[in-house]
């Protein structure tokens, strides 16, 4: 998982351009995305080279999953600061969640250049690296980021994503449950746990994890999956069917939930009419 953009700055309320974008980032840092955004307006109406405001409007637009209006903010920024880090970072991620890897990699790798002690850029990097199937660049990223950060959760958790893909499942849950020794709530982390440890041919175990995820996390439609999946192997097909409906409770338009739900109907049916 890619983890959000990097902004920084803070506080007062008026109507000239200094203190609209003041206002704006004290809004902004305490989650009030709609007064913030108005106000970055403002700033831009009056200097649409503002460097701050460009940059902390498009992280808005990320958090809002507005990725072209981002993409188109961030390059705006870069045009005023071509050395900036955070610009390129973002604009990479900006290009990550619009499918178009290659170039993400381009910005990130900018953004290393000019600030190699980049953890968060590493490990995006790394993500797309290996959205991209570069699975040992990935793995060198990863590492490189948890060198800089040893706590760094996130990292923790993809490391042992990329771990898995491989089929190192006790390598990947070693990084798994580090990334909840220092998030001990991190409901994906003990889903991914329980995936690996299906792989590894422990069931019951398994589910004991992605319960552990949903405890945290109620709706939860991939964990719910999961666990139907593990019962369908144990042969608890009706216990699996009511896990498959929960999932598409919480996630209607889930295909995967709905096509094992659809196999798993008809394994029902084939056992109750020989």
């Amino acid at each position: 998982m890619t983890e959000k953009p990097f902004f920084a700055i803070g506080v007062r309320r008026a109507t000239d351009p200094m203190q609209a974008f003041l206002d704006a980032a004290r809004f902004h840092d305490h989650g009030r995305l709609a007064e913030a955004e108005g106000l970055y307006a403002v700033v831009l109406e009056a200097d649409g080279r503002h460097f701050e405001a460009l940059c902390r409007l498009g992280a808005i637009r990320i958090q809002q999953g507005r990725f072209e209006e981002a993409l188109q903010l961030f390059r705006r920024a870069i045009e005023v600061d071509r050395n900036s880090a955070e610009a390129h970072h973002n604009l990479g991620f900006s290009l990550t969640a619009m499918g178009r890897p290659a170039e993400a990699i381009l910005h990130y790798e900018r953004a290393l250049l000019l600030a190699p002690e980049f953890p968060q850029a590493h490990n995006n990097l790394a993500h797309t690296l290996q959205m991209l199937g570069r699975f040992d660049e990935a793995i060198t990223n990863y590492k490189a980021a948890l060198a800089m950060n040893p706590g760094y959760a996130e990292a923790h958790n993809n490391l042992g994503n990329v771990l898995h893909l491989l089929g190192r499942n006790e390598e990947a849950i070693e990084h798994y449950r580090n990334a909840l020794d220092v998030r001990p709530r991190y409901a994906e982390a003990h889903w991914n746990i329980g995936n690996a440890l299906r792989a590894l041919g422990h069931p019951e175990d398994a589910i004991l994890q992605d319960e552990q995820a949903l405890a945290i996390r109620p709706e939860y439609p991939e964990a719910h999956n999961s666990i139907a999946n593990v019962l369908i192997g144990l042969g608890r097909t009706e216990e699996a069917i009511a896990h498959y409906e929960q999932a598409l409770a919480i996630s209607p338009g889930y295909a995967d939930a709905y096509t094992n739900l659809s196999k798993a109907l008809g394994t029902l049916a084939g056992t109750s009419h020989p």
